[in-house]
């Protein structure tokens, strides 16, 4: 073989190891592609299935306006991480200013719903209520408005520091009678009715829910 040739078939296969070269690389691009849409694919149909599972999981309640809530209204507040003592006082509160009926209304209709909101609360109450495409009486709605009021990140938020007490002092009371007093004395610091009503609704929730 003629050193002209020799040189031609060193560079012919050296033309052709880059050429092979180069469709290997092009081949690993298109696999890592490839893998990637599927990765995503797969991230997207998992994320969906959860969603779909969060969601027939979610709770649902069966309140009506004038009907017997005390269980359903349990249930909501312990499902929004209320312990049961907690749960149960500001069940009491409830009880004591509305009996459980969204529709009550006191002092010639100054005060309105589960929690007799009056002024500028129940302008709040009925905005939230606008908010979600329902009408002010609405029992979920008035639940999910005392969420708001006692979220401390919510433009709604109510709670204030009376006579000493804190909300600090509600969520780590240890005993009904103390819990009952931090609550009415930062949510309804009127004490109307008085904190001894609201202490035996709330023992007898407690002791029908334990």
């Amino acid at each position: 073989m003629s050193r002209s040739h020799l040189i031609d078939l060193v560079y012919s296969r050296i033309e052709r190891g880059q050429i092979m070269k180069k469709r290997s690389v092009a081949l690993l691009v298109v696999i890592a592609t490839i893998a990637m849409m599927l990765a995503y694919a797969y991230m997207t149909n998992r994320s969906k299935e959860q969603n779909e599972v969060a969601q027939v999981q979610k709770p649902t309640y069966h309140f009506t306006q004038e009907g017997d809530n005390q269980a359903e209204t349990y249930n909501f507040l312990t499902d929004n991480g209320f312990s049961c003592i907690q749960a149960c006082v500001i069940m009491a509160e409830i009880k004591s200013e509305s009996n459980f009926k969204s529709t009550a209304t006191a002092f010639n209709e100054w005060g309105y719903g589960l929690m007799m909101w009056a002024d500028y609360r129940k302008e709040n109450l009925e905005t939230f209520a606008n908010s979600r495409g329902k009408t002010i009486d609405d029992y979920e709605t008035q639940l999910l408005f005392i969420l708001e009021e006692l979220n401390t990140e919510s433009e709604y938020y109510a709670v204030i520091s009376h006579k000493g007490y804190s909300w600090t002092d509600f969520m780590e009371a240890k005993t009904l009678r103390d819990a009952v007093e931090a609550f009415s004395m930062v949510y309804s610091p009127l004490e109307m009715p008085s904190i001894e009503i609201k202490a035996d609704f709330a023992e007898e929730f407690y002791n029908m829910y334990t």
